[in-house]
């Protein structure tokens, strides 16, 4: 029988995991003993098996990196340079459409706001 801090230490190391399958309006969620830190996953599983899936969860987020700059009209050649700094975990630069931006916005105003908004802009254009 364990102990209460062995069951602690058990719960620790536990990750909750939840899956959705939206074509069939389920989900579970499980939990799974992943370890408690790098070198405990290490020790358990190995540092090939760590390292495979440090790589492909990076993967991931350059080639979701790729796709918004793309999406952005970047060339290969501004997307790399973006990467040459790269490191995994920190936050990449967003590119923003002004246009895309203010037609969301301006697409979620009452039509008050966007008369009013109008206004505003048209009183702006007439200083510049």
């Amino acid at each position: 029988m364990a102990t209460k801090q062995q069951q602690k230490e058990e719960e620790v190391s536990m990750t909750e995991v939840t899956a959705k399958a939206p074509k069939l309006d389920k989900d579970a969620t499980i939990m799974v003993d992943l370890g408690e830190s790098l070198e405990d996953a290490t020790a358990r599983f190995g540092s090939e098996v760590i390292f495979s899936n440090y790589i492909a969860n990076v993967k991931i987020g350059v080639q979701s990196g790729i796709r918004r700059y793309l999406e952005a009209g970047l060339s290969q050649e501004d997307i790399q340079a973006k990467f040459d700094a790269f490191k995994p975990g920190v936050t990449m630069d967003r590119v923003v459409d002004p246009i895309a931006a203010l037609a969301n916005k301006f697409a979620k105003m009452t039509p008050e706001e966007q008369a009013e908004a109008f206004a505003q802009l048209r009183a702006k254009l007439g200083q510049a």
